[in-house]
């Protein structure tokens, strides 16, 4: 098994190497399912191949290492279109933008909203006073206030900087399994 696989391998890393269409067909064989790349050997796939314990058969097999090879075959196309590698730069770049005019402002407003609801607490809290003592603590209710806007801005920052690395990541082909997982 392991000469097979490294064989495979070989046989993988050559077509992958060429400049093939990447036309990927499986055809049946009497000792397993041949999958053909532009007409040329790529992998043959035998009963033992099959996943028995999810009840997988030789066909579904066959079909999803087809799958799988067309995926790999367009991808490394892809990758070596300088074309569509610029575009998915100029697409991060964009994003790259956009998060900043979400960030940038959000952060500002985070500043005036911190000072402004401190200002509103202080004059609002410090006249609630009952037999004499005061009611509500303000500079522990400014810190809560502090700490809560804080809090928010950052999980806007956390999604914002998930989301725009997921989608820069799967403008490439190199790091796309990255961004989709």
């Amino acid at each position: 098994p392991e000469r097979r696989a490294q064989r495979t391998e070989a046989i993988l890393r050559e077509l992958l190497d060429r400049a093939v269409q990447g036309e990927v067909t499986i055809q049946v064989e009497p000792q397993g399912h041949v999958l053909l790349v532009d007409g040329e050997l790529a992998l043959v796939l035998t009963p033992a191949d099959a996943d028995p314990l999810r009840a997988q058969t030789l066909a579904q097999a066959s079909a999803a290492a087809r799958d799988s090879l067309r995926l790999a075959l367009a991808e490394t196309r892809e990758g070596r279109d300088s074309q569509r590698l610029l575009w998915g730069l100029g697409r991060s770049l964009l994003a790259t933008l956009i998060v900043l005019a979400i960030a940038v402002p959000a952060w500002r407003a985070r500043r005036w909203a911190t000072v402004h609801l401190a200002r509103r607490i202080t004059q609002s809290a410090s006249g609630v006073r009952v037999a004499g003592a005061e009611l509500l603590h303000t500079d522990r209710l400014v810190v809560v206030v502090r700490l809560t806007v804080r809090a928010l801005w950052w999980m806007l920052a956390l999604v914002l900087a998930y989301e725009w690395l997921s989608y820069v990541l799967r403008q490439f082909p190199y790091s796309r399994p990255w961004g989709e997982g």
